[in-house]
């Protein structure tokens, strides 16, 4: 449920940024989903503690 929120979450950020998402090179969308994932991980481990 929670992969489900994020990817449409992304995807939205990712539209709405002057619909250049789609347009976007595939490795630079990747190195995006990278840093956010990144983020993500960040968050969920510090709601840990």
């Amino acid at each position: 449920m929670i992969l489900l929120l994020h990817y449409v979450v992304t995807s939205i950020v990712g539209l709405v940024s002057t619909n250049g998402y789609i347009l976007r090179p595939f490795h630079q969308r990747t190195s995006i989903i990278n840093s956010q994932n990144a983020l993500f991980a960040k968050l969920k481990s510090h709601k840990k503690h």
